[in-house]
């Protein structure tokens, strides 16, 4: 409840046509008496279904802390990873006019 810094990068596969990308969070917040960790971390491969719309995230690398979290909660592989759905990026005019069965 005092503050929260956070770092959020992702970079493509250089001029790969493939819409994977690699992705990397750090960040750090104020000391809470529970995490033993001063930053923490996480990265992993995206997949862009589309660019910036609809993206799918895979952890591979994450920080003690959140393994610990992760374990202590009973948490699967298939419930940390996450998405992104950027519907304010989607024209509904574009879609009815591409519409096709």
């Amino acid at each position: 409840s005092q503050w929260l810094a956070a770092l959020n990068l992702k970079s493509s596969l250089g001029n790969l046509k493939i819409p994977v990308n690699l992705y990397g969070d750090i960040g750090t917040c104020a000391s809470d008496g529970i995490s033993t960790e001063k930053i923490l971390y996480d990265a992993g491969v995206c997949l862009s279904i589309k660019k910036n719309v609809f993206e799918i995230f895979f952890p591979l690398l994450i920080s003690k802390d959140m393994q610990d979290y992760k374990k202590a909660n009973g948490l699967t592989y298939p419930e940390t990873i996450r998405f992104t759905l950027n519907l304010n990026l989607v024209n509904p005019f574009d879609l009815v006019r591409n519409f096709s069965l």
